[in-house]
């Protein structure tokens, strides 16, 4: 079973003209919401078929067909679907429209770190969405074509959308100093979750895991429950009832014996855990078999914040 997981997505952009358009077909049972990432760019994907849910800084939220979702320079994000999905994706940077005498200064407004009306998803059913989803698809008309003036259609277009969203779905100021310090502390945080996956199943205190990533324990504590949404000891349960859930599908061992190898330092806080997480006792996981479990399994931090 895939763990949770944080990487940085980032590629590059072409310097001269930094958007870049593709169709992704993710497939059905894709583990992304097991697989978070970021990147450092900004990023409009307008979901042309299927269901799914999507993932942003610890919340979810469920998409279909004909909506957009908008995913900020930073952001922690993922995917999970029961059945294919189709996006046409547009990522961009801030440089297309920066330092443009003849571009408002409010355009990536919407983007803004410090307002509170910010929204990753835009309905499906709404007019001003389907005035975003018209623009992005006669930029990929563009994208997919060699006519002359391709990239200025395509930027007239991005410039569209950018005004759309302002008009009807936000206002508010950039920061880019926010979002640059937000990258920092993301891959401050990428150097914890790998330091995690090899320590994860020991005994390790949050000043140790603090200090790998050069802060304080509270700085840390208040850092990791922000991006990730969820309180760090949670993190480090969820991790462990991953691998002892793996454990009991592929080997016979007992559960107690699993209980300590996984980091649990009593038999009666794994079942506490388990059985919290997946509805069952592990023994009867044992005997049956766990994976129809899993499919079905509730959010781990919504039953952990509960106790």
């Amino acid at each position: 079973m895939a763990e949770k997981d944080i990487s940085d997505d980032t590629y590059e952009l072409d310097v001269s003209f930094p958007v870049h358009m593709n169709r992704v077909w993710m497939k059905k049972y894709h583990a992304a919401d097991e697989h978070y990432h970021w990147h450092g760019f900004f990023e409009i994907s307008y979901v042309c078929s299927g269901c799914a849910t999507c993932f942003v800084d610890g919340a979810s939220y469920p998409v279909q067909q004909g909506d957009i979702v908008v995913f900020n320079a930073g952001e922690i994000h993922g995917w999970g679907m029961k059945e294919v999905v189709e996006l046409l994706v547009m990522t961009f940077s801030k440089e297309i429209v920066e330092g443009d005498p003849y571009i408002d200064d409010e355009i990536l407004d919407f983007f803004s770190d410090l307002t509170s009306n910010f929204s990753n998803i835009l309905n499906g059913r709404l007019d001003a969405t389907e005035m975003v989803r018209h623009s992005l698809l006669l930029a990929w008309q563009e994208w997919n074509g060699h006519d002359v003036g391709r990239n200025s259609m395509i930027k007239a277009e991005l410039l569209r959308v950018l005004t759309y969203l302002n008009r009807y779905f936000v206002n508010g100021g950039v920061d880019f100093e926010a979002i640059r310090k937000k990258r920092k502390e993301l891959k401050r945080l990428d150097r914890v979750l790998r330091y995690l996956d090899d320590h994860y199943m020991k005994k390790i205190s949050i000043e140790e895991v603090a200090s790998v990533a050069g802060m304080t324990p509270n700085y840390f504590s208040k850092l990791f429950h922000r991006l990730m949404g969820q309180k760090y000891i949670d993190y480090i349960i969820q991790k462990r009832i991953y691998r002892a859930n793996e454990l009991l599908e592929t080997t016979e061992k007992n559960v107690v014996d699993i209980a300590a190898d996984c980091g649990f330092n009593s038999t009666a806080s794994f079942y506490k855990a388990y059985r919290k997480y997946y509805k069952k006792a592990p023994r009867q996981c044992h005997s049956t078999g766990c994976r129809q479990v899993a499919e079905e399994r509730i959010h781990f931090n919504d039953n952990i914040a509960n106790e």
